[in-house]
């Protein structure tokens, strides 16, 4: 059906809105903290030349970068241009789709409310994550199909799968599900392929370059297969048969909490025609409910959009009644999520990352920072990018020290003499040997989170190094 200026007006309108309602909720500051760690890491990339987690994300980087030159509070920036922004324009998209494919405003609009409603997206909208750009890009590529544009289509689906690599999964599900239609658009796909290449080849552009060796090493074939692998124990297909009743008990959990009275028309969508939307939720749902690591639920960002736009496609072959009950539900959960899930709130009831920055910005200049690999290790990077000068003792994702870049990288940079076969808990002790002031940061009181041998005092999440025990073997 035909889209008009009036519609993409309303569209527009409808994008405003969603922006003001997350900016209403949006963190003004401290914004890596409540949903994800990895925000550590997008904010140091955003001074910093580096590498950051696996496998890149190399777009994001840029923008990140780019945004960072802006004046102000750099988590709120990247917050707002990279998180917020995009999720109001995926908002004003599913109302464009949805008018496209059923031609009443009505279910437009309910549909964009149903994903302003969904509290997993609202948690991406409003904190330091690549996941609701991700979201905007693929969002533009389903526009694009359902308006039969295959090199538009191609084209946003190479930048969003530069931003997460998850979307080369959903693209492929996209093949499979619609392989006579891309068969003779050879030359769609190729441009698809080539803007990924290109894209990610910028991570061994940053490998070469002489970048802090936190998260990955240089351009050698070693340290790219244990960059590479780093994220092996959490791929999809590992979760065992014994936790998938609570991970499926846990996704029951989101959805509703998400999607609430839209799952009815939404399951009734299945009969109608949408492979591309049902194929997007299939792959994302799929990753989800088998992959080990449980804080994948994020990845379920990408297929809210999918699920608000078959909202209203199930309404269309429904009674109008359905419509004003879903349209009902949606603002009750946007009302909701404005108490429950405010982005301030949360972050002034879990200031974790407040009281770390402040805790690392009061330590010596030079101290040396012992950390396992966790969101510590990545708002430890960041605060080292905004110029702390700290000697950060980590393990680089891996389960033992074999991350030989990395400690050449700290002899380089502080003129140590640590050998190669060094464990994490023997250069605590070459530090402490040495007179350094050393430090180590962990989640709680629990001794599971403590290196053995390292004997520490005072209190807080980052507490001294007094002495080494016993080394590991």
């Amino acid at each position: 059906m035909y889209v008009s200026s009036k519609d993409r007006f309303n569209a527009l309108y409808v994008g405003v809105v969603a922006l003001i309602y997350y900016a209403i909720l949006c963190a003004k500051d401290w914004t890596w903290v409540f949903v994800s760690g990895d925000s550590g890491d997008w904010l140091a990339t955003a001074n910093w030349w580096m590498v950051p987690q696996p496998y890149g994300s190399p777009l994001y980087i840029l923008l990140c970068r780019f945004v960072g030159l802006f004046p102000g509070n750099l988590a709120f920036n990247v917050t707002w241009f990279l998180s917020a922004i995009p999720a109001a324009v995926s908002v004003g998209i599913v109302f464009l789709i949805v008018k496209r494919l059923t031609g009443k405003n009505l279910l437009a609009l309910t549909s964009s409310i149903v994903l302003l409603g969904s509290t997993v997206l609202l948690t991406q909208a409003t904190v330091v994550e690549e996941y609701a750009l991700t979201t905007m890009l693929l969002t533009l590529a389903i526009y694009f199909r359902i308006n039969d544009r295959p090199y538009l289509t191609a084209l946003f689906v190479g930048l969003s799968a530069t931003v997460h690599v998850l979307v080369l999964i959903v693209a492929l599900g996209w093949v499979a599900a619609e392989f006579r239609y891309w068969r003779p658009k050879i030359k769609a796909l190729l441009l698809s392929v080539g803007i990924v290449a290109v894209f990610y080849a910028f991570i061994l552009v940053l490998m070469s370059m002489d970048t802090p060796r936190l998260l990955a090493g240089g351009l050698n074939f070693k340290s790219l297969m244990d960059y590479l692998g780093a994220v092996g124990g959490s791929v999809v297909g590992q979760l065992s048969i014994f936790e998938f009743p609570l991970r499926l008990w846990d996704f029951v959990r989101i959805v509703v909490a998400s999607l609430g009275l839209a799952l009815v028309p939404i399951v009734y969508s299945v009969r109608q025609k949408g492979v591309v939307l049902i194929a997007t939720v299939f792959v994302v749902v799929g990753y989800y409910l088998t992959c080990l690591d449980y804080t994948t639920w994020t990845f379920l960002t990408l297929a809210m959009p999918a699920l608000a736009i078959m909202a209203g496609i199930g309404l269309d072959k429904l009674k109008p009644w359905h419509t004003k009950f879903v349209l009902v539900g949606g603002i009750v959960l946007i009302l909701l999520n404005s108490i429950f899930m405010n982005a301030n709130v949360l972050t002034q009831n879990r200031p974790i990352a407040r009281d770390y920055y402040n805790d690392l910005s009061k330590l010596p200049s030079g101290a040396v920072v012992a950390t396992n690999a966790s969101f510590y290790s990545l708002g430890m990077f960041y605060a080292m990018s905004e110029g702390k000068q700290l000697i950060p003792v980590v393990y680089p994702y891996l389960t033992q020290w074999k991350f030989a870049d990395y400690v050449e990288w700290i002899n380089d940079t502080y003129g140590t003499n640590l050998p190669q076969d060094v464990t994490e808990v023997e250069v605590v002790e070459y530090f402490l040997q040495n007179d350094y002031d050393v430090y180590f940061a962990y989640y709680s009181d629990r001794p599971s989170y403590v290196w053995d041998g390292l004997v520490l005092e005072g209190t807080g999440h980052i507490r001294k190094v007094v002495e080494v025990q016993e080394c590991s073997e």
